[in-house]
């Protein structure tokens, strides 16, 4: 288990194809629906319900019960899985053995 519960979040990129929205995140590592909270939040944002310009302060608080809800699960992807050098990639321990 990791000794904290501090992430950071290296890129967050919002985007439309067709009527579809798509959200890029990369982040050191991710917290149980982390992401989720994070498209709650951000629908809270678009609905009008919260101010675009509160969001850094609210990260920057770094109190869950001040975001958005988590969002259902449906439609979120995970697309591709990153290793920094020097971690271990576990699909290739599972090849070794």
């Amino acid at each position: 288990p990791a000794r904290t519960t501090v992430r950071e979040m290296r890129r967050l990129e919002i985007g439309q194809n067709g009527s579809r929205i798509e959200l890029a995140v990369e982040a050191t590592a991710f917290l149980k629906h982390m992401v989720r909270t994070i498209v709650g939040t951000l629908v809270e944002v678009g609905h009008g319900r919260r101010d675009a310009g509160s969001l850094a302060a609210l990260l920057e608080g770094r109190d869950r019960a001040l975001a958005g809800p988590t969002a259902p699960p449906h439609g979120l992807i995970l697309d591709e899985v990153f290793y920094l050098s020097g971690n271990a990639d576990p699909r290739h321990e599972l090849e070794d053995e």
